[in-house]
């Protein structure tokens, strides 16, 4: 159920649910009371501090996705709508628990057609 970090190079969330889900809480069976099935992190199933872990290093790409994408446009408008919601693992991206207080990427059309060329140098 733990794996150091730095020894994974692939991971797949089902466990853990899926980082855009925005599942900052754990019990057992994976639904938390009163809630709906996978609304929480199972922790009969997996461990729960892992798996913020890793929740946490997805997260932090898409903020050096948004960070790089800044860096090349200067479009402040990519950290609009920003959450707070345990922002040391969800670095913003969540208002609150649950999938549909996700905050997705922001940022003008002009911006993302030009991220190709952050990968093109």
């Amino acid at each position: 159920m733990v794996t150091d970090v730095n020894l994974i190079h692939s991971v797949h969330y089902t466990q853990c649910r899926k980082p855009w889900n925005c599942i900052g809480v754990g019990a057992d069976g994976g639904r938390i009371p009163g809630g709906k099935p996978a609304s929480a992190i199972d922790t009969l199933a997996g461990n729960f501090e892992h798996c913020m872990t890793l929740i946490g290093k997805w997260h932090k790409l898409r903020l050096d996705l948004e960070e790089s994408l800044y860096a090349l446009t200067q479009d402040e408008s990519i950290f609009s709508g920003r959450g707070n919601y345990k922002e040391q693992s969800f670095y913003g991206h969540c208002a609150g628990e649950g999938g549909a207080n996700y905050t997705k990427i922001h940022g003008a059309r002009s911006t993302f057609q030009r991220i190709n060329e952050m990968y093109s140098r």
